[in-house]
């Protein structure tokens, strides 16, 4: 799914269609409107029960073998951040949710010894529906106990799977506005936004397993950037991060199926590569986008990217029986290309390079 950044050209490319929410502003001391969804009654009892908890969940810590994973949950955050600027007409979002929310996760990602870009903001989209967004974090946040369960079994699966270094997860809401991701993608988007961090932004319609299986996508994600095996200078060496990281998720969740692993037919798949060899298969973020969004005009489907990555993993995976997960996840993409039923048209690729 997203998720990317290690992935220097991934990063740019999910944030977009994946991620997270606007800034906002100001006045945290105003007192709730009428319009308020929640009384000042029951604010001040959110209020009482997270601060009591908040310490723990914020810094909420899970072992698996000698990996350390720290669970930064910022749906108190979002909530105190979309209520001010709600109540506040005047209010200037980027600077309340620098106070409300950047400042706050720094200070835990720092805990966390973690790593992430700096520049917050750059991971913001705008998003108009501030009510909506504070109604959806209210959700989250009376679930969190639920959602730190599945986020715990998603880790324990991945890591049992394979082991890597420690990680931090931070966990928010995902905009109300990215209806993509709320219709199509089952209320789940994530990025790895370096080896050792990744950020899951959620809706409340969100499923129990699509969240285990986006931990396991997104933690295998840090793995290859581990390894060093992130590196894709084509487009269809670029696929093949997705499919990596859905083969590892489907191999922990085999009977989750999600629509972007459906395979592609073999006319569909010829004219994917019908693009690329017209195209070249160098490095194009526009052309990549054709290949996530789909371009009917050309008889591209949505999520080609993730759909031939995946089958090309797959084809590997199948003709190398004896190549563990380790070993294919500290793979070259391009090694896993010539390893498959698609070597052969890799090779044309290139030729058609030179």
């Amino acid at each position: 799914m997203e998720g990317i950044y290690l992935f220097r050209k991934r990063f740019v490319l999910l944030a977009s269609s994946l991620f997270l929410m606007i800034a906002g502003c100001s006045n945290v001391d105003k007192q709730a409107g009428e319009g308020d969804k929640l009384s000042l009654k029951q604010e001040d009892k959110v209020k009482t029960a997270q601060a009591a908890a908040g310490e723990t969940k914020a810094n909420n810590e899970i072992t698996v073998g000698d990996q350390t994973f720290h669970v930064i949950m910022l749906n108190k955050e979002i909530w105190e951040y979309a209520k001010a600027v709600e109540n506040d007409s005047a209010a200037v979002k980027k600077e309340v949710y620098r106070e409300k929310v950047v400042t706050p996760l720094r200070k835990q990602v720092a805990e966390a010894d973690a790593h992430i870009y700096h520049d917050y903001f750059s991971f913001l989209s705008p998003n108009t529906n501030i009510t909506k967004l504070k109604e959806n974090a209210k959700v989250l946040l009376d679930d969190e106990e639920r959602i730190l369960e599945l986020v715990e079994q998603g880790i324990k699966d991945s890591a049992q799977k394979m082991a890597g270094e420690d990680k931090t997860i931070i966990i928010l809401p995902v905009n109300p506005d990215e209806r993509f991701v709320i219709e199509k993608m089952g209320g789940l988007s994530g990025v790895a936004v370096s080896e050792d961090t990744v950020v899951l932004n959620l809706d409340p319609s969100f499923e129990e397993e699509g969240l285990k299986y986006l931990v396991a996508h997104e933690y295998h994600h840090t793995l290859q950037t581990e390894n060093r095996a992130d590196k894709a200078p084509s487009i269809l060496e670029y696929f093949l991060l997705e499919g990596k990281a859905d083969a590892f998720a489907n191999s922990i969740y085999p009977d989750y199926k999600v629509p972007w692993t459906e395979p592609l037919s073999e006319r569909l798949q010829e004219k994917v590569f019908d693009e690329l060899r017209e195209n070249g298969n160098d490095w194009d973020t526009n052309r990549y986008y054709e290949f996530f969004n789909g371009y009917s005009s050309k008889g591209i489907p949505m999520w080609s990217n993730y759909k031939v990555g995946f089958q090309v993993v797959q084809s590997y995976v199948r003709n190398n029986p004896d190549s563990s997960v380790a070993e294919w996840t500290a793979l070259l993409p391009k090694e896993i290309i010539l390893g498959s039923d698609y070597k052969d048209v890799y090779e044309e690729l290139e030729a058609a390079e030179e």
